[in-house]
């Protein structure tokens, strides 16, 4: 984890910003805070290949399991003007190999 980003995300959205100024971050934060790749314009940036081995880990899902349930709960999920942006990192060669 960046702890750099982290302290920057909570930075920004302290105070008395309306809940749809806020970014969006995936709840709970001591479980998803480590898959933090980023941060732009407000958008927290994560690896999609760190939610699914914390899905794994965490939630004892299988690989098939939590790429399912990453793809239709997290992945397509829309949560406000500042949803997350995810990305791949090495996505075939970290994940599959």
């Amino acid at each position: 984890m960046n702890q750099e980003l982290v302290n920057q995300i909570d930075k920004d959205n302290d105070g008395e910003l309306e809940d749809d100024e806020r970014s969006i971050v995936l709840a709970p934060r001591d479980k998803f805070d480590s898959a933090i790749i980023g941060y732009e314009n407000k958008r927290v940036v994560y690896s999609e290949e760190a939610i699914i081995q914390i899905y794994m880990k965490e939630d004892g899902m299988t690989l098939e399991e939590a790429i399912d349930f990453y793809e239709f709960n997290t992945k397509c999920a829309y949560m406000g003007k500042y949803n997350p942006i995810y990305k791949s990192e090495n996505y075939e060669e970290e994940l599959w190999n």
